[in-house]
């Protein structure tokens, strides 16, 4: 017996795909938040003399 015959009649509408959603929004740069896939780079290196 298939699943769909277990289950039944079902609304599908009311689920959502909360991982393609998350992944989608990191595609389009909204992953938390300006900055969050990477940090701020330093212009000097630590312990490099900028003279």
């Amino acid at each position: 017996m298939e699943l769909m015959e277990i289950i039944g009649p079902t609304d599908i509408s009311q689920y959502r795909d909360q991982y393609r959603e998350a992944v989608e929004a990191v595609d389009r740069g909204q992953g938390g938040g300006p900055g969050a896939a990477r940090d701020e780079v330093p212009a000097v290196p630590r312990g490099v003399s900028s003279t």
